[in-house]
C-alpha cells in the first residue's frame, strides 16, 4: 500500500493543494511555499488528534475547516483494507476534516449497495434480516425464520460480496480512528535538517528576510532616507563608471573584437543589495554574421552572491 495522491485545504500555508505522487517523489521549492505544510498535513492524517493550535489553520483562521484527503494504491489488500478497496482503481481513499479544538471526523470511500435496505445489516433486527433472505431467495430449503442472526448476516454478507459494481455506489462512510489505523499503512516523517546560515540571510525567501525586509522597506520609504539613498546611488555609479572602461577592454580581448562596447547601469537596493547590469553591443561584422549572435547580456542576478550569467539570442530566435 503506497500513497498515491493528496488533497489539502486550509492547513498551515496551504489554502488548497492537490499533488500526485509516485513510488519515489521529490518536492522542490523555495522557503515558505508549503513543502513542510504538505508533509505535516500527511502526518496529521495518520495521527489521531485534534487541531488545537491556530497555526495549523490557513492564515491562523480558526473558523476555517481543514480537510486532508489521501488516496492509497493497494495492490495486495489486508482483510481490513479489502472492504474499502475499489476493484477497478485498486485505491483506498480516506478523508479527515478538522474544526478548531474538536475531534476530527474521519471518512473512507466504500462501494455500498444502491439499495438502502441492504446497508448497515448488523444494525437491523432479525425480522428484517429474515425478510431480506426470503426476498433474495437465500434460504434455500430452510425456513428463513429459523435462521439465527449470525447465520442470516453471513448469508446476506456473502450475497453482497457477489454484487456487481453496477449494483453499488461509491460513497463516503464514517470510520472510527481505531478502525482507520488498521486500514492505513505505517508512516514516519523524518524532520529536515535546516541550514541555519541560509535562514539568517536577508534574502526574499529566508526566514530572517521575511520578517525584517518589510520593516526595513517601511523605514527607507521615509523622505530623509530616500534622499540619502539617492546620494549613495550616485556615488556608487561614479565609482563603477571609473572601472567600466577596464572591463570593456577585458571583454574586447576575450571576445577578440575591438568594436565591442559595454553599456551599463548600477542599481542599489538597500534591502536586496547592489546590482550591476551590462549590455554588450557588438558591431555587425563578418564575425557576427558567422556566429549569428545579435547581442550578449552580462548580468548579476540580484539574489545571487557572486554568479554572473550570460544570455544571448540567435538569429533563428532560439
Amino acid at each position: 500500500m503506497r500513497l498515491n495522491r493528496v488533497h489539502i485545504e486550509n492547513f498551515r500555508a496551504l489554502e488548497s493543494m492537490d499533488i500526485s505522487l509516485h513510488p519515489m517523489s521529490v518536492i522542490i521549492g523555495e522557503n515558505d511555499v508549503g513543502k513542510t505544510s504538505c508533509m505535516l498535513a500527511i502526518r496529521t492524517l495518520f495521527e489521531c488528534r485534534k487541531l488545537d493550535n491556530a497555526a495549523d489553520f490557513f492564515k491562523n483562521d480558526r473558523a476555517r475547516e481543514v480537510l486532508i484527503e489521501a488516496g492509497f494504491i493497494c495492490a495486495a489488500p489486508t482483510p481490513e483494507q479489502l472492504p474499502f478497496r475499489h476493484p477497478d482503481s485498486q485505491e483506498v481513499v480516506v478523508r479527515c476534516t478538522y474544526t478548531f479544538n474538536e475531534n476530527r471526523k474521519a471518512q473512507i470511500r466504500q462501494l455500498v449497495p444502491q439499495r438502502m435496505d441492504l446497508r448497515d445489516l448488523s444494525s437491523k433486527g432479525v425480522a428484517k434480516l429474515h425478510e431480506l433472505i426470503v426476498e433474495l431467495n437465500l434460504a434455500g430449503g430452510l425456513n428463513a425464520k429459523k435462521i439465527l442472526k449470525p447465520d442470516a448476516l453471513a448469508l446476506l454478507t456473502e450475497y453482497l460480496a457477489g454484487l456487481s459494481i453496477d449494483e453499488k455506489t461509491d460513497e463516503w462512510v464514517s470510520i472510527s480512528d481505531t478502525d482507520l489505523i488498521k486500514v492505513l499503512p505505517d508512516f514516519i516523517l523524518v524532520p529536515v535538517a535546516r541550514d541555519l546560515e541560509s535562514c539568517t540571510r536577508m534574502t526574499d525567501a529566508s526566514l530572517l528576510g521575511k520578517v525584517f525586509r518589510p520593516i526595513l522597506k517601511t523605514a527607507l520609504d521615509e523622505v530623509l532616507a530616500s534622499n540619502a539613498l539617492i546620494d549613495v546611488k550616485a556615488k556608487l555609479k561614479g565609482s563603477v563608471d571609473n572601472h567600466v572602461q577596464d572591463l570593456q577592454v577585458l571583454l574586447q580581448e576575450q571576445m577578440n573584437n575591438e568594436s565591442l562596447a559595454l553599456k551599463h547601469f548600477v542599481d542599489l537596493d538597500p534591502i536586496k543589495g547592489l546590482g550591476f547590469v551590462g549590455n554588450v553591443l557588438l558591431a555587425r561584422d563578418a564575425w557576427l554574421a558567422h556566429t549569428g549572435v545579435l547581442g550578449w547580456v552580462v548580468s548579476r542576478p540580484r539574489r545571487a552572491r557572486s554568479c554572473y550569467g550570460i544570455s544571448f539570442r540567435m538569429n533563428n530566435g532560439t
